[in-house]
């Protein structure tokens, strides 16, 4: 696998080339600091974006093209990672030479068409279409909400800080999707253009000179940017835990902890927070949350964490009958202070094991290679082998330590009406 960076003024280039897959995949991503107002505006855009263009009028006529491209994938995503909004445009087509007629510049050209042709007649985009994408969202929305678990999480960051930027929600609300009109998304479109930073990378059994000379003759981006982009989130640590109880119509209620992660060091914040996270509830049956709430007392199905870490914060959730809140959060809080008391070598092997399989595992995605790649380039990410190295040194003491790092923030309650099986 050979991997270069071309710094081109107005976006960068980034070629992978391997003959590991029988694909080419290219990812054109958009990224900026977040901003609140423009988050559900700019979600919305890059849907409708792929949803109709002056040349390719529908969604169908754009599904008919990529089966002439002999059933290329195209795709919208925006992401929020910490501090930064990421949206991409994912596109991925057969390679050329198992065909006999796929030309490679006609194939490769489809995205910017998407890009820089939208269906906009005089600084508006069509309404028609905008008003499927606005259905569309809300359909979300309303999943998220029937999402309990999500749904909870969601209504627990809010509770923890409403203006810190790890509470902000993509999808937005029902008056944020309403207030985004033909007009003012496409001053959107035209920010994003102008102001966003942009990466291109383009991964297979490719020809890295005329990769160059094809994305640069499509594409048109013209502005070079120069304003700082910061990744992590600096979240308030609180002297008194948060405590705040919801309710809602739900068969279950849901019990979220978020905890801050304060002072770490690099080493710590890459690997020894990942291994921590596993052993806690990150990983697998073994965890000590399922442990003390599954396996020793049947409280519920499942019990997990997440580490997140450019919001520097770990994040227990968990669904319970009502009638065992009190027990469960006790059981929650002994597992957390069990792992500043002791931690096994086999625990961090098994964690250290896992978390490094997966990374194995991800070399088998293009997607998840463009991805380890473009977080080494705008987050110091180390590449796998390096990974791989680092995660070895990673000790029991290392961990232990970590606890007196780990403050609880908030614990969320969204009590259901009603108590479910376990």
């Amino acid at each position: 696998m050979v991997y270069k960076s071309y710094k081109m003024g107005s976006y960068n280039l980034h070629t992978i080339k391997t003959n590991r897959f029988k694909t080419i995949r290219m990812e054109i991503m958009f990224r900026n600091n977040i901003n609140p107002e423009n988050i559900v505006k700019r979600t919305m855009l890059f849907e409708l974006l792929l949803e109709s263009s002056k040349k390719y009028k529908s969604k169908r006529d754009l599904i008919l093209k990529c089966e002439e491209l002999y059933n290329a994938n195209i795709y919208a995503e925006t992401m929020k990672v910490g501090n930064e909004v990421v949206s991409a445009i994912n596109y991925e087509i057969l390679d050329p030479k198992y065909t006999d007629d796929l030309d490679l510049e006609e194939a490769l050209k489809l995205p910017f068409d998407i890009i820089f042709n939208p269906d906009v007649i005089d600084t508006e985009f069509n309404e028609e279409k905008l008003e499927t994408i606005k259905i569309r969202s809300l359909a979300e929305l309303d999943a998220l909400k029937e999402n309990s678990k999500r749904y909870a999480i969601s209504e627990a960051l809010k509770a923890m800080d409403s203006k810190s930027v790890s509470s902000i929600n993509i999808l937005g609300d029902r008056e944020s999707i309403n207030r985004v009109n033909k007009s003012n998304i496409f001053q959107e479109y035209m920010y994003i253009l102008e102001h966003d930073y942009i990466d291109i990378y383009v991964i297979g059994d490719i020809n890295e000179d005329k990769i160059i000379d094809i994305v640069n003759k499509h594409q048109h981006f013209n502005t070079i940017k120069h304003h700082e982009v910061s990744l992590y989130v600096d979240n308030k640590v609180r002297t008194r835990i948060n405590k705040v109880d919801a309710k809602e119509k739900l068969n279950q209620s849901q019990l979220i902890y978020i905890m801050n992660l304060n002072n770490l060091s690099k080493f710590e914040t890459s690997y020894v927070s990942h291994i921590f996270n596993h052993i806690l509830g990150g990983g697998s049956l073994d965890s000590r949350l399922y442990k003390n709430l599954r396996i020793d007392n049947s409280l519920c199905y499942s019990v997990s964490s997440n580490y997140s870490k450019y919001d520097r914060l770990m994040i227990i959730s968990t669904s319970i009958d009502k009638d065992n809140i009190k027990l469960a959060k006790k059981l929650i809080e002994d597992a957390i202070k069990s792992m500043g008391a002791n931690v096994s070598d086999e625990e961090v092997d098994i964690a250290r094991q896992a978390i490094v399989n997966a990374m194995k595992v991800s070399l088998d995605s293009e997607h998840q290679i463009i991805s380890n790649y473009f977080f080494n380039e705008i987050a110091d990410l180390d590449l796998i082998d390096k990974r791989i190295e680092e995660y070895a040194k990673v000790t029991k003491e290392d961990v232990v330590n970590m606890y007196k790092k780990i403050k609880i923030n908030t614990i969320y309650v969204l009590e259901g009406d009603q108590n479910g099986e376990n």
